[in-house]
């Protein structure tokens, strides 16, 4: 029977933790179809969090002083890891049921497999589905590099990977997450998808929230991840300098955008001057004087 590890990384996170540990231990099939593993890591709450998971009889392990991030658990846990296939969770997501025996139906296909999921934006009071339709079957097949080249170009019609929706197989535990700054992951998907095949199931099997706390919101979240993705584009110039040319000009893109939904109009100018001009991001740069406002209430600027 086939076991799969599940790391869930915590801090703080006493209002959420038990719904979010229960949504993976009633997962569909334990125990019958596959063995569940939970590997909990926590960065030194200062909360009820220990507590909490301890009345669920879940195994705690802590990190010796807080990192800032979760990537120092996450890498803590792919250490200890027994599975042969690895789930990421982190301590705000909630699991559908039947989100890991799914997902184990396509293990023979490739190492690394994604679904869709749900975004829960508590910010604009909206629910958004992400998901991938396919008319033929409920999965799709990613050939070898496919959904490297849309990550390299930071293309958003290639593949859901979003870092919850993953399953990977052992072997890519190898490659680790940064932890100089410990809360980005962009290179580390980077890397996974270098040269493999990959599968997306074509539902969402879990929510996510976006809330005023996120840390995809985070400023100096932000200004790590954009340091850490130019410079993991900028790794792969020589094997791939046309794709590369293209996702540098899409960071800054992104970068622009998520000035734009902080207010911050000046930097938001400057990046999407540096951006790709698509007529979205032109229009972007128009609204930067006026219209702004309009802009974030009716449209997905950042999500």
């Amino acid at each position: 029977m086939v076991t799969v590890s599940v790391i869930v990384t915590v801090y703080n996170s006493e209002s959420t933790i038990k719904k979010v540990i229960s949504s993976i231990k009633n997962q569909i099939g334990v125990g019958i179809n596959f063995k569940l593993e939970i590997i909990v890591i926590d960065d030194c709450s200062t909360d009820k969090s220990h507590r909490i998971l301890k009345d669920m009889g879940i195994n705690l392990y802590k990190n010796k002083s807080n990192s800032g991030g979760p990537n120092k658990g996450r890498n803590f846990g792919m250490k200890l890891a027994k599975g042969e296939f690895i789930c990421f969770c982190d301590h705000d997501d909630l699991w559908n049921n039947d989100k890991i025996i799914k997902m184990l139906e396509f293990r023979n296909l490739a190492p690394i497999i994604s679904s869709g999921y749900v975004v829960n934006d508590l910010l604009a009071s909206r629910v958004i589905k992400r998901t991938k339709n396919s008319s033929k079957s409920k999965y799709l097949e990613y050939e070898k590099n496919i959904s490297f080249f849309s990550k390299l170009t930071k293309n958003n019609s290639g593949q859901n990977l979003y870092l919850g929706s993953l399953m990977i197989h052992k072997d890519l535990t190898k490659i680790k997450f940064e932890e100089h700054f410990g809360m980005v992951d962009y290179d580390w998907i980077l890397k996974i998808l270098h040269n493999n095949s990959s599968v997306e199931v074509c539902e969402a099997l879990y929510t996510r929230k976006i809330k005023k706390d996120n840390l995809s919101l985070d400023r100096n979240y932000r200004k790590n991840d954009f340091e850490i993705t130019h410079k993991a584009i900028k790794s792969f110039s020589q094997l791939h300098p046309k794709k590369s040319i293209i996702g540098i000009k899409k960071l800054h893109g992104s970068y622009a955008r998520y000035f734009y939904l902080v207010d911050d109009m000046v930097k938001a100018r400057t990046h999407f001057l540096n951006s790709d001009f698509s007529l979205k991001n032109i229009l972007y740069f128009i609204t930067t004087f006026a219209g702004s406002k309009f802009v974030k209430k009716y449209f997905n600027v950042f999500g």
